[in-house]
């Protein structure tokens, strides 16, 4: 494999390798400020107490959830789908050597 190339970004590969991790960590159940609840769940509360209004909480815990269950699925996402797609042009290329 030659990993010198441009890297070539296969989007769907990375959104199918990172979006369900992420949805997973948003809807499981932790402990979220003292309760048994998912981020998701505990941010539409916040909502709904405070009539859709943004305050610094809400902010800051969205930042939080945002940093700490998106950012790492996308990057290993990213890392994934690039070594798929590289490996995927290297056996493309041996089978074309191998018909010629």
């Amino acid at each position: 494999m030659n990993t010198c190339r441009k890297p070539k970004i296969n989007w769907w590969l990375w959104m199918a390798l990172s979006i369900p991790p992420i949805i997973y960590s948003w809807v499981t159940p932790r402990d979220v400020k003292g309760w048994m609840i998912s981020d998701w769940g505990y941010l539409m509360h916040c909502l709904h107490r405070t009539g859709y209004t943004v305050t610094h909480d809400i902010w800051s815990f969205f930042v939080e959830t945002s940093i700490w269950s998106v950012l790492p699925p996308l990057v290993v996402g990213c890392i994934a789908q690039y070594l798929v797609v590289l490996a995927w042009e290297a056996w493309r290329d041996r089978r074309r050597r191998a018909k010629i």
